[in-house]
Parts: C-alpha cells; sequence; structure tokens
C-alpha cells in the first residue's frame, strides 16, 4: 500500500513544489507528467490520465499516462458537455 498525503497543507505544499518544479521544465509533456502525477497523489488514487490539445486547431490527444493505468482512455467527445462550454463559456 502506498503512503498517502494525510494533511491539506502536506497537498498544498505537494502542489505548490510541483508547480515550482515545473517553472524550470522546457518540455511541455513533462510539465504535464508532473502535474498527473501530484493529482494522482493528492487523490489517493491509483492511476492517471491527461489529455492535451498542443495546437488549438488539433484535436485532445493522450499527453500522458501513468505505466500502471489498466486500459487506454478513450479521447473526449467533440459534442460532450466539457467541450460546449470551452466554446460558451458557460
Amino acid at each position: 500500500m502506498k503512503p498517502t498525503l494525510a494533511t491539506f497543507a502536506q497537498k498544498i505544499t505537494l502542489l505548490n513544489k510541483t508547480i515550482l518544479d515545473s517553472m524550470v521544465e522546457k518540455d511541455r509533456k513533462s510539465i504535464i507528467k508532473n502535474f498527473t502525477n501530484a493529482s494522482i497523489e493528492i487523490l489517493e488514487a491509483d492511476f492517471g490520465w491527461a489529455w492535451w490539445k498542443f495546437n488549438e486547431n488539433q484535436e485532445y490527444k493522450l499527453a500522458y499516462k501513468t505505466s500502471n493505468t489498466p486500459y487506454t482512455p478513450t479521447a473526449p467527445r467533440k459534442n460532450a458537455g466539457n467541450q460546449i462550454a470551452f466554446k460558451t463559456k458557460k
């Protein structure tokens, strides 16, 4: 069993450290990996992944997936609620 972050202060500290570490990263994928792994730890999840649109004209692509993710996630749908919110700002 992996250790968990016990307190809110520890979670904020991890998030702040991730932000500081990401400020010196030159590669976007490394930043995405850092934040995904920090999120997994903060949420006490077993695995995680992140979608990213590297260019405004592109579709979302799987930017990072932890090695222990038990399946390949499907891409976000174009007409799903989150996409509608991005377009309408509501």
